[in-house]
């Protein structure tokens, strides 16, 4: 079964649905529930997802925030954490592809564990696009 990567911004787009490529993400969403696709995300995803939700910008309540997250962990999806091998991965993919530490790590995980990285950031995904276990949002089906 496939193993997707999916980064905080397309799990944000599960709950601010009306954004640019949720269908999309939420296409993502329904096939894991369904089965037809393994997750797996760092841990700091959760710490990243909780940030974006109560950033005073967003308008989110604490309550919905709160209700999010722990939809979010409901679901069950496998999270990591990383290691001195794993973030050493990380560290030579930020300085490969002038990514920030969080995207490597994303793109990390892909590379270990033979899965796909998912992302709707654009800016990170022109710098890694060549890469055939880097997949933009928009192209997820």
């Amino acid at each position: 079964m496939e193993l997707i990567i999916p980064d905080a911004s397309v799990i944000l787009k599960w709950i601010f649905i009306y954004e640019e490529h949720s269908k999309p993400s939420l296409l993502l969403k329904t096939h894991y529930l369904d089965g037809q696709v393994n997750l797996l995300i760092p841990a700091f995803a959760l710490y990243e997802i909780s940030n974006v939700l109560s950033l005073p910008k967003t308008g989110y309540p604490i309550s919905q925030t709160r209700t999010s997250i722990s939809s979010l962990l409901r679901m069950g999806i496998p999270v990591k954490h990383f290691g001195l091998r794993l973030l050493t991965l990380a560290i030579e993919v930020t300085y490969t592809y002038h990514l920030s530490i969080y995207d490597a790590c994303y793109l990390a995980l892909a590379n270990k564990y033979n899965g796909k990285w998912l992302t709707a950031d654009k800016k990170a995904y022109l710098k890694v696009k060549q890469l055939s276990y880097v997949v933009w949002i928009g192209d997820y089906k």
